[in-house]
C-alpha cells in the first residue's frame, strides 16, 4: 500500500477549465484564523458552482463551512451573500484544492462534501480529476477521527471508478446508498434529476 501510494501522480490542473478567470488562491479571510477553529464541528465542501447549496447549508446549521471553488462567478456570487447575509460561519477559497488542501491544519475537518465534480470521462482526461490516491492521502491527514466523506455523482462510469478507487485506498468494499440521505440539493443536481439521470452517492471515513 505503501508504494502505491508513492506511486500515485498529483491531478493535472486543467487551467482553461478549473482556474476560469479572475485569479487564483483567493481567500476571503486570514486562512491563519482557520487553527483558532479546530474546536469546533468543520465542513469541507469542494466545488461549491454557483453556491445556492453552500448558502443554505451555512443558513440552517451552526457549523463552520469552508468552500473550495475555482469557478470565480459562483465564488463572487457567494462571496456577496456572505457578506449580504452576514455569514460569519462561511470561509471562502478560490482555487485547486489539491494545492489549498495543504493550507488547512491536520485533524481539522469532521466532514467533507464532493457534489457532482467534473467526471472528465474520456480516459486521456482522466488525470485531470482531483480524486485520486494523491489526494485521497493528503485528505486523510486534515480529518478528525470520526469523519465523513459524502460523494455524489450523476456520472455513473465516474462514480464507479471513485467507488472502486475508494474501495482499493481504504481496502474494504465500498456500498452504494439505497436511499438519499439528507443533505443540500445543487443546481447540478436538479439539472440531472430534470434530465431523468440517476443520482449515485457512497458515504466513507479515511
Amino acid at each position: 500500500m505503501v508504494i502505491f501510494l508513492m506511486m500515485a501522480n498529483k491531478p493535472i490542473l486543467y487551467q482553461s477549465y478549473r482556474r476560469r478567470k479572475g485569479g487564483i488562491n483567493n481567500h476571503d479571510s486570514n486562512m491563519r484564523e482557520y487553527g483558532e477553529l479546530n474546536g469546533g464541528y468543520n465542513l469541507l465542501d469542494i466545488g461549491f458552482g454557483d453556491g445556492d447549496s453552500i448558502i443554505n447549508l451555512s443558513t440552517d446549521s451552526p457549523i463552520n463551512i469552508f468552500g473550495v471553488d475555482t469557478y470565480h462567478v459562483g465564488f463572487n456570487k457567494i462571496l456577496k451573500l456572505k457578506s449580504k447575509k452576514n455569514l460569519k460561519d462561511l470561509y471562502l477559497i478560490q482555487g485547486d484544492i489539491v494545492d489549498i488542501i495543504d493550507s488547512f491544519p491536520p485533524n481539522f475537518f469532521d466532514k467533507v462534501h464532493i457534489f457532482f465534480p467534473d467526471p472528465w470521462p474520456k480516459r486521456k482526461h482522466h488525470k485531470r480529476r482531483f480524486l485520486n490516491e494523491y489526494f485521497l492521502e493528503k485528505l486523510r491527514e486534515k480529518l478528525k477521527k470520526d469523519n465523513q466523506i459524502h460523494f455524489a455523482s450523476d456520472h455513473i462510469n465516474f462514480f464507479l471508478d471513485t467507488k472502486k478507487l475508494i474501495s482499493r485506498f481504504l481496502n474494504i468494499e465500498i456500498e452504494f446508498l439505497q436511499n438519499r440521505v439528507k443533505r443540500p440539493v445543487t443546481k447540478y443536481e436538479l439539472k440531472a434529476l430534470k434530465n431523468k439521470h440517476k443520482v449515485f452517492e457512497i458515504l466513507f471515513s479515511l
